[in-house]
C-alpha cells in the first residue's frame, strides 16, 4: 500500500492515509508544517564557537598538535592554536599521595569521565578505578578542575582518563 509518513523536511511532515472513494480506494495527503527544535549537540555549539574556523568532527585534529578534537572539547582545549597547553592533565607528587589534576566540564551532561588503570603498560586490560575526589567548580564557566587523590604506595601503574559521550 501508498500509506504512512513521509518526512519532507525538518519543518515539514506530509501524512497519507486511505480514503474510501466510490470507484475503489483513493489516497488523501495532509500536510503538516511546523517547526522541529532539534538541539544542535553540545560538541557542535562547541566547534561552531570557533567559526569561521571549520574543525570538523570529534576525530579531527584541526590544529595538529596530536590531540582530537573530542579531546579538546573535553579536557578546556583549543583545536585551532597547538600551543594552547591548558588541556594536558597534570600529575603532582604530595606526600603520601599522587595528585591528578584535570579539567572536566562541567556545561553539559551527555560527557562521562572515567579513571582507568592497570599495572602494565604493554599487557592487560584497563580497568575502571575510583580514587578520592574533589571538584573545584568556579559558578559561569564552562570547565571545573578535578583532583584525584591516588595512593603513592602503589609501585607501577598506568592511569588514563577516558572521557566518552553519552546520549
Amino acid at each position: 500500500n501508498n500509506y504512512g509518513i513521509l518526512a519532507t523536511g525538518v519543518d515539514a511532515i506530509r501524512f497519507t492515509f486511505p480514503v474510501q472513494q466510490f470507484s475503489g480506494v483513493g489516497y488523501k495527503e495532509l500536510d503538516v508544517f511546523g517547526y522541529a527544535t532539534a538541539q544542535a549537540s553540545d560538541y557542535a555549539q562547541w566547534a561552531a564557537s570557533f567559526l569561521p574556523a571549520e574543525i570538523g568532527s570529534e576525530t579531527n585534529d584541526y590544529d595538529n598538535d596530536s590531540r582530537n578534537n573530542f579531546y579538546e572539547y573535553a579536557f578546556n582545549g583549543n583545536p585551532t592554536n597547538p600551543l594552547v597547553t591548558e588541556a594536558t592533565p597534570m600529575f603532582r607528587h604530595t606526600g603520601e599521595q599522587l595528585l591528578l589534576i584535570y579539567a572536566q566540564r562541567a556545561d553539559t551532561t551527555n560527557l562521562v569521565y572515567n579513571l582507568e588503570a592497570r599495572t602494565n603498560l604493554m599487557a592487560g586490560d584497563w580497568t575502571n578505578v575510583v580514587y578520592g575526589v574533589q571538584d573545584t567548580n568556579t559558578p559561569g564557566t564552562a570547565f571545573k578542575s578535578v583532583t584525584n587523590s591516588i595512593p603513592s604506595s602503589d609501585h607501577q601503574l598506568f592511569i588514563r582518563i577516558n572521557a566518552m559521550q553519552s546520549y
